[in-house]
């Protein structure tokens, strides 16, 4: 399954299991082995479309935050983001400085790569909580995330909703 203008794609390749070819117009699209679209009936949008700056933003982001995790503490880092962004109607390079998360930019793994896409593009989550906050209890300890909704532990991350929603 490939996104094309906000239209789902499905094709099978000689084993019926969809090849993925990436582009810079779309970001993916689907095509078999003689390089035929085929359409799907249902149509699916991309849950938030990210320019190719802003996609390296959250990448960058999510290594720095979460590149030690295990995939699903990446994923988890990675909806918090789409929920600042959301939340604030913004773009990751925006929830950043509002969010005040780490400034560093190291190039991410293909996990993280990975984690974003499902998040932004699929719409993938851990947990159904509009998280927005993380942090590392083993590195500092903070009373105001503490103040908020506690919703879960992954790995070495705590992680909250908005007090009150």
């Amino acid at each position: 399954i490939g996104f094309q203008f906000g239209e789902m794609y499905a094709t099978k390749n000689q084993e019926d299991t969809p090849t993925i070819i990436y582009n810079e117009v779309d970001n993916i699209e689907v095509r078999d082995v003689e390089k035929n679209i085929i359409p799907v009936e249902e149509k699916t949008y991309i849950r938030f479309s990210l320019s190719d700056y802003e996609r390296s933003v959250v990448e960058s982001l999510v290594m720095a935050e979460a590149g030690g995790e295990c995939y699903e503490g990446q994923i988890a880092v990675a909806q918090c983001i789409l929920n600042a962004c959301e939340r604030n109607n913004c773009q990751p390079s925006e929830a950043a400085i509002i969010y005040k998360y780490t400034k560093k930019r190291p190039k991410p793994s293909d996990s993280v790569k990975k984690a974003v896409y499902a998040v932004f593009n699929n719409g993938e989550t851990v947990t159904e909580s509009k998280i927005l906050y993380f942090y590392a209890p083993d590195m500092t300890y903070s009373s105001w995330h503490e103040s908020q909704n506690y919703v879960m532990t992954i790995g070495g991350h705590r992680f909250f909703a908005l007090k009150g929603e």
